[in-house]
């Protein structure tokens, strides 16, 4: 009977092909399957080192079934068991449309929850932020209307100026086309010609003064409303970018004077009492609200 009793203990596992596995050497999970200890914390350890952690697979042909976190921290080393974690908080922030990660760089490690999707947030941090879509604080722009801003004074600005003045978009593919000399037909890369005076489709019979089938209604004319268009919108940008940039270098200057006020704060609490430090509380507020104001009005000119 103790033999008879032995051998039922004794397990073999499907993954590794071992046999007479002792039973407190397998583990079984909620689907059924059971495997020996060795092939899960393989299992396991691939996973959370591939990134995995909310959604660990059981590892029989075609199950489905998430195996048990707890029985995961169980058998994986403790520094994998505190990377499992990590993932696990990760991915539940990722998840959670209410709950998003500080932006600050390099990270803080802080995630901020939030019941609309919208407006600022401030870090413990320190780090004031826009929560839709994760950019510095922009009121009272959108973040549309700030993405573009900001998309023109990095990357386009006086680009944009010189395409809408020397380019015409192909009336086929709206790409941008310029043209270096020779006649007015143009053909575009995606076979499409057309007029590089008025921007109208056209065919291919042409001759160097006039295409065939072809009736232009707007020569050069037309060509010097767009530059005169093209110098307006570089004067009316130059002009909002000018008052823009103005004010955010001075709230640039005054959060240098927060910083500076605040280590002064804190260095005297120390070498002196409390007191002192919160006779400095009310020019720090002040600095707050000088410093929301200004960026509201720097953001007020995109």
């Amino acid at each position: 009977n103790s033999g008879h009793s032995s051998k039922k203990k004794r397990m073999s596992c499907d993954i590794c092909i071992e046999d007479g596995i002792p039973s407190h050497a397998m583990t079984r999970m909620e689907c059924g399957h059971s495997f020996c200890n060795d092939c899960w914390k393989e299992h396991f350890t691939v996973r959370i080192n591939e990134g995995e952690s909310k959604r660990i697979k059981c590892m029989a042909h075609k199950c489905n079934a998430i195996c048990d976190e707890d029985v995961v921290r169980k058998l994986v080393c403790p520094e994998l068991a505190e990377k499992f974690d990590r993932f696990l908080v990760e991915s539940y922030v990722e998840d959670n449309k209410k709950i998003k990660w500080c932006p600050s760089v390099p990270h803080c490690g802080n995630a901020i929850r939030k019941e609309d999707d919208d407006g600022e947030v401030e870090c413990s941090c320190g780090l004031q932020f826009c929560f839709g879509c994760l950019g510095e604080s922009h009121s009272p722009c959108s973040c549309l209307m700030w993405k573009l801003w900001s998309t023109k004074c990095a990357e386009e600005s006086e680009t944009v100026t010189w395409m809408t003045a020397n380019t015409q978009l192909c009336p086929k593919c709206s790409k941008p086309v310029n043209r270096i000399s020779g006649c007015n037909l143009m053909t575009c890369i995606c076979g499409q010609h057309f007029c590089w005076l008025c921007g109208g489709a056209t065919g291919l019979d042409h001759t160097w003064t006039s295409i065939s089938g072809h009736s232009c209604g707007r020569y050069n004319d037309d060509k010097e409303w767009q530059l005169e268009r093209a110098k307006r919108d570089s004067n009316r940008y130059t002009h909002y970018h000018y008052q823009y940039k103005a004010h955010a270098d001075s709230l640039k200057l005054e959060d240098k004077l927060k910083k500076s006020i605040l280590k002064k704060a804190v260095l005297n609490s120390e070498t002196k009492n409390q007191a002192v430090f919160n006779d400095y509380n009310w020019v720090i507020k002040g600095m707050d609200l000088l410093s929301r104001s200004r960026r509201i009005l720097s953001n007020s000119f995109p």
